[in-house]
């Protein structure tokens, strides 16, 4: 859970690309590339994480036919980001053209063609449609079409996504299981967008999905708590714990979204232009050696460690 894999094919006789992405495409389902340029040459970025994975393709310009899953009790949907390049794809009898910035629904258990005309980049996240409790497979199954995200859930939804592939090394059990619990609620919203309410959700998967919401909206209170959250949602305190069914404590769960959090800014920081006392206080810890206690038992090394690995690795 939580492993990190990468390919390339620059290392590779130009004369033998094609043959050598081909074949090892099969822990994305499997593809017949044929290039369109003079040399191709692709990368490929793959991380597990719990029954999902989140993987980014870049490639020069070609031609593509991804193979079907194949038929399993548990059916996958994937959802695909353009980051660069456009991209004309094919699936069943209907194409659509996905420039930059497009978010797109896939079906894997169907054929699907592209043709990439320039060098391309584009992120994939495959989730078990059981995770998304769906309900209405076939008008999932029937669209192909861009899928309209405010800035804000897409935003969301592509840095968790790209702090997937980025991360250095493989994620712990719990790290690897919490992000995939934060993918699998942001897809569950885009698809409730795209299909008009036509997911439905249970009681229980609704007050989850609110109460995660309520908890990442508040998470620089420092008192934020099981009681707030209760009274916030309108429910008692046992509710809001069954929610979470069992995979861990609400508070295990407010203290993990933070050092996320925390550490996605040390990311995003290059230079220090804070201090780790104040990142910490920002973030509802009540203490520096708080928070670099907890950030070390949660990732390995210290807040500050991390940093430098950061500012090195951004030269």
């Amino acid at each position: 859970m939580g492993r990190a894999f990468s390919a390339s094919t620059s290392a590779i006789d130009p004369a033998e690309r094609i043959a050598f992405w081909n074949a090892g495409s099969s822990r994305i389902g499997g593809v017949r590339a044929e290039s369109i340029s003079d040399v191709f040459d692709a990368e490929v970025a793959h991380r597990r994480l719990d029954n999902m994975s989140v993987f980014r393709l870049c490639s020069t310009p070609h031609r593509v036919t991804m193979n079907p899953l194949a038929p399993t009790r548990d059916a996958m949907l994937r959802l695909r980001y353009q980051q660069t390049g456009e991209t004309l794809i094919f699936q069943g009898n209907k194409s659509v053209q996905l420039l930059p910035g497009d978010w797109m629904i896939i079906d894997p258990q169907q054929q699907q063609s592209a043709i990439n005309h320039g060098d391309v980049s584009h992120l994939w996240l495959e989730v078990p449609c059981s995770s998304l409790q769906l309900t209405d497979l076939e008008a999932v199954h029937a669209m192909i079409s861009p899928l309209p995200l405010n800035r804000t859930t897409g935003g969301n939804l592509r840095e968790s996504m790209l702090h997937a592939i980025t991360a250095p090394g493989d994620m712990s059990q719990d790290e690897a299981r919490d992000l995939a619990r934060q993918l699998t609620s942001m897809f569950r919203k885009a698809l409730d967008g795209l299909t008009g309410g036509r997911v439905p959700q249970s009681p229980r998967s609704d007050l989850a999905l609110r109460a995660r919401e309520y908890i990442d909206r508040n998470l620089h209170d420092p008192d934020l708590s099981l009681d707030q959250i209760a009274r916030a949602l309108g429910c008692t305190r046992r509710y809001v714990h069954k929610t979470f069914d069992g995979s861990e404590t609400v508070s295990r769960y407010i203290w993990n979204r933070r050092l996320d959090l925390c550490r996605s800014r040390l990311e995003k920081q290059g230079e220090q232009s804070t201090t780790l006392t104040a990142l910490a206080f920002d973030y509802g810890f009540n203490s520096s050696s708080h928070f670099s206690r907890s950030f070390r038992e949660r990732f390995g090394t210290s807040p500050s460690s991390y940093l430098a690995q950061v500012q090195q690795a951004k030269g």
